[in-house]
């Protein structure tokens, strides 16, 4: 009966441990590029992943390290593949139009993180 009971008392705290376990968060990134004819490739020009002043958009702040080191790309393959290598899943590429052409892009990231990152 005692081993019935323990059993019991295990599985019930097993259950509710699992049900207080980390929730999932998706948080979006935006990297803007503009082609430099001068250059013959992309100038980024912003990174936007909802940083706010005074509020800190992520728990690690080498999240946010991370995400300023893709200003060292000038290709959008090599940004495609630096941000794959930090987890970033590519979700959208939006051309940015005027009336000369495609002057740039868009490139929309994902990444899940843990509730509190």
């Amino acid at each position: 009966m005692k081993i019935k009971w323990s059993l019991l008392v295990f599985i019930f705290s097993l259950t509710i441990l699992t049900s207080y376990g980390q929730r999932k968060i998706t948080k979006y990134c935006e990297v803007r590029l503009s082609f430099s004819r001068i250059k013959g490739g992309y100038n980024i020009t912003s990174i936007d992943y909802g940083k706010q002043q005074n509020v800190k958009t992520f728990s690690d702040s080498t999240v946010e390290n991370k995400l300023e080191k893709v200003k060292d790309y000038t290709t959008q393959v090599g940004i495609l593949n630096y941000m794959s290598n930090i987890d970033w899943s590519l979700v959208s590429i939006i051309p940015i139009t005027s009336n000369w052409g495609t002057v740039g892009i868009e490139l929309f990231f994902k990444k899940i993180f843990n509730d509190e990152d």
